[in-house]
């Protein structure tokens, strides 16, 4: 599922900075639901005018009754049971570092956008060779952007903190990036930018393991799915303070779901890596002989 990014006229360099972290380039009108940045909330004027025309139904007004707000610090986000649009209030007032923190939690309905195709989001690093994409998850602390600083050429190192798995045609999965936040919060003047439409055929899936010798290990498919499933909900964790439990658990549901069906199509496996082992051996043993 795509969306069309938009903003009011306030609020055009919130939508500079996501453009410029994220690679994403200006495109024509489309007909994707749109993701609108604004300061008014969902049914005012502004808001009608940018987004008319995006419905067949509703011609020239937003309804001002049955909107659900989540609101994260920063940032209110306002879906529409009879809409696919989503509205993303910001406030007038706030310092320019803030909007990094604004776009960190925009993140959670693009997440939700990739939950519908059967996708997830990973806490992972993203490695490259040959186009082909490698994921190397782990949580917080087991070293995974190490690992990813560390692998050598003719590798590529794309990103090191969550990733997201797309859905293709043919029962394939794609790898894409996605920024890490926290660069852009601890330095506001970072310049390190994230290709997020430059996606990967996905090969195989690492989980981390600290250890004094490097060794790799084939998952059977149960254990992998709870893996990737415990890795998704990683993503997630950071936004659940905000949300209802009841959206919680159909997140659950349905991260849960999409973990099995990676889990049977994707090669997992157990990555045990020392502190000065040449760990990226085991990961081309590996995907050598899946080739």
């Amino acid at each position: 599922m795509g969306r069309h990014i938009i903003s009011t006229e306030y609020e055009k360099p919130l939508l500079k900075k996501m453009a410029d972290i994220t690679g994403l380039r200006a495109s024509s009108k489309n007909n994707f639901p749109k993701l609108l940045f604004t300061q008014s909330l969902p049914f005012s004027e502004k808001n009608c005018q940018i987004l008319h025309g995006s419905y067949k139904i509703l011609v020239r007004s937003l309804p001002e009754k049955n909107w659900k707000e989540t609101e994260f610090n920063l940032l209110k986000v306002h879906t529409h049971p009879d809409i696919s649009d989503v509205i993303c209030q910001v406030p007038e007032k706030r310092d320019g570092s803030c909007d990094f923190l604004i776009l960190s939690f925009v993140y959670y309905q693009v997440y939700k956008d990739l939950l519908l195709t059967g996708g997830l989001p990973l806490h992972g690093g993203l490695i490259e060779l040959d186009n082909k994409g490698v994921i190397i998850a782990g949580s917080s602390g087991t070293g995974k952007s190490t690992c990813c600083s560390r692998i050598p050429k003719p590798w590529n190192s794309i990103c090191d903190d969550e990733v997201m798995i797309m859905p293709q045609l043919k029962s394939d999965y794609n790898v894409h990036p996605v920024p890490t936040w926290s660069e852009y919060l601890f330095n506001p003047d970072s310049k390190k930018t994230w290709d997020v439409e430059n996606g990967f055929s996905f090969s195989a899936l690492f989980f981390l393991e600290k250890a004094d010798t490097d060794a790799s290990v084939l998952l059977g498919q149960g254990r992998a799915a709870v893996k990737i499933y415990q890795s998704a909900m990683e993503s997630f964790s950071r936004y659940f303070p905000y949300i209802l439990e009841i959206d919680q658990k159909k997140i659950r549901v349905i991260v849960f779901e999409s973990a099995c069906d990676i889990a049977k199509k994707v090669p997992a496996f157990k990555l045990s890596v020392s502190e000065f082992g040449s760990f990226w051996n085991n990961i081309e043993h590996e995907i050598n002989k899946l080739n």
